[in-house]
């Protein structure tokens, strides 16, 4: 997201030799709204990440953009914090993390696991909700289910994002087990609910549009792959 939509680094002008700020600052922007000390230590997080490739002889491009965050920190703590870290922020960010595993990792995929033959478009039912400030909406052009896999997809690499961030800011402490626990789930889910360019390969998008193409019933049918969905849903009633 651009710099100037709420004063945040822009996420999209990283250099490519720092692969792990982007997702980092993109989950910066997505909850600055409400949470901006979480976003703020996103970014001192980002600075890190870009500390550790820049003290390898790093490209020009990389240092440039380390320096841009380091004076960001310095000049736009909203919370009054000076740049500096508090003694409070370490278990602040843990109990976020674990907040937004609950209602986004958890919430997505248990409603994927009880409506796994739901069939319908638009909002759908949807239990606890992702709150809009996570960046999660939902579509009214995929299917209940197709949307709410893609909403998954989404909120996993968010949460691997928000994980780095509290490894940072709890270097010198053990985590709590509940924090591994989550971890280690949203690894799981991450191999199987992953980005596409045009078609998802989830076993939960199998009502996805471009998946009830005949062309792609054919390439399915030809690979072997079961189709799970009712195919007299109406591709032409579908709005763009």
């Amino acid at each position: 997201m651009p710099a100037e939509a709420n004063n945040l680094p822009d996420s999209e002008a990283v250099p490519s030799s720092l692969p792990e700020v982007s997702p980092i600052l993109r989950v910066a922007h997505k909850i600055h709204p409400t949470h901006p000390r979480i976003a703020y230590l996103c970014v001192l997080a980002a600075l890190e990440e870009s500390q550790i490739v820049c003290s390898f002889n790093p490209p020009i491009d990389a240092f440039k953009f380390k320096n841009s965050l380091w004076y960001w920190t310095k000049t736009n703590d909203e919370t009054h914090g000076d740049g500096k870290v508090r003694p409070s922020d370490g278990r602040d960010m843990q109990n976020f993390y674990l907040e937004y595993y609950e209602k986004n990792i958890q919430a997505l995929f248990k409603f994927l696991e009880d409506n796994r033959y739901f069939e319908g478009y638009g909002p759908g039912p949807m239990p606890l909700w992702p709150t809009p400030t996570d960046g999660l909406q939902p579509s009214r052009t995929l299917s209940v289910r197709a949307d709410r896999a893609l909403l998954l997809t989404n909120a996993c690499r968010a949460a691997l994002a928000l994980y780095k961030v509290v490894e940072h800011l709890s270097k010198d402490v053990q985590l709590p087990p509940q924090i591994l626990e989550a971890h280690s789930e949203v690894k799981r889910l991450a191999q199987i609910f992953r980005p596409y360019n045009h078609i998802p390969n989830d076993p939960y998008s199998d009502d996805h549009p471009m998946r009830r193409l005949p062309a792609m019933r054919a390439v399915e049918a030809a690979l072997g792959v079961k189709a799970t969905t009712n195919p007299k849903i109406n591709l032409l009633a579908i709005s763009p």
